[in-house]
């Protein structure tokens, strides 16, 4: 299972992150001056995979559906006049990106809008580099679907939404996995679902969690979980063994100490992507030699 460190824009940017190699990134669209920077070499660029988000889940969130429970107060864009502007720069930059995920709005402007935008993607010749959505609202055929003619084997499919039925995730992942497509479970990242559902791929902002909350993400290898660990206390600094001049105390930080949780963060979750890898590769579901790729 591969993780994607979703969220790195400003890791990039204001902390001058340089991922491990093979580390996988989301870097969404929609925060666009800071993608805009890294997509343009101003910064170090991606050693992994390099994945472009639409932002859908902003627009989400301007109407209190997001899965991550998100609200903002901003105006939703125009969703025609913001997928013209997705396009045009996904074909400025597509020699810097691996992958891109569709502007998913079905929920917002219906599956036909949804649809017409894909033949837009074909027409401009990046349709093989799409990661195609799967919405609650939409019929199960459409997942048949998408899992069949998806240009790039690719697909994706939206979290877990307060107030929504559970998606049947097992029964999505087996239908993609024998129709040999990839599929991406959107913020699947709680240890039920890491440990139920075998995905392709899932992505997670909780890597960057240090500096906003005040946690540290640390694999356990006994549990086969990442923890947050507060960092509230010198006895926790030297229970760990952290240098205590990186100490939150009061929220006090040296210069170096977001970019020093960053890394650990990554780490941590690097090292979750190899004990999901095996423990799936364990129970027979081999994404690598389903879909050829290298080890």
């Amino acid at each position: 299972m591969k993780i994607h460190l979703a969220g790195s824009e400003n890791a990039f940017t204001d902390r001058h992150w340089v991922p491990q190699p093979k580390t996988n990134v989301f870097l969404s669209y929609y925060s666009k001056a800071a993608t805009k920077a890294i997509v343009e070499g101003t910064r170090p660029e991606p050693r992994g995979t390099l994945t472009i988000d639409s932002g859908a889940h902003s627009f989400f969130a301007c109407l209190r559906l997001s899965a991550s429970n998100r609200y903002t107060s901003m105006k939703m864009p125009d969703p025609k006049e913001y997928f013209k502007t997705y396009l045009d720069w996904l074909l400025s930059h597509e020699r810097r990106w691996d992958y891109f995920v569709e502007l998913d709005l079905q929920e917002i402007v219906g599956l036909s809008q949804v649809k017409e935008w894909r033949r837009e993607y074909e027409r401009a010749g990046i349709a093989k580099r799409a990661i195609w959505v799967y919405h609650n609202c939409d019929p199960w055929s459409e997942f048949e679907y998408i899992a069949n003619e998806s240009p790039s084997r690719y697909i994706g499919t939206e979290g877990v939404r307060r107030g929504r039925p559970l998606l049947p995730f097992a029964k999505m992942i087996r239908y993609a996995y024998d129709h040999s497509c990839r599929i991406h479970g959107f913020a699947m990242i709680k240890n039920r679902y890491l440990n139920s559902f075998p995905f392709y791929s899932i992505d997670s902002s909780s890597w960057a969690i240090t500096s906003r909350f005040g946690v540290l993400p640390r694999f356990n290898e006994q549990r086969g979980l990442v923890q947050y660990i507060p960092l509230y206390h010198h006895e926790m600094y030297r229970r760990l063994q952290l240098p205590e001049r990186l100490n939150a105390t009061h929220g006090k930080m040296t210069d170096e100490a977001p970019l020093y949780w960053l890394q650990r963060g990554e780490e941590a979750f690097r090292r979750l992507e190899r004990h999901l890898t095996e423990m799936w590769e364990a129970r027979g579901i081999k994404w690598t030699e389903k879909m050829n790729e290298p080890a």
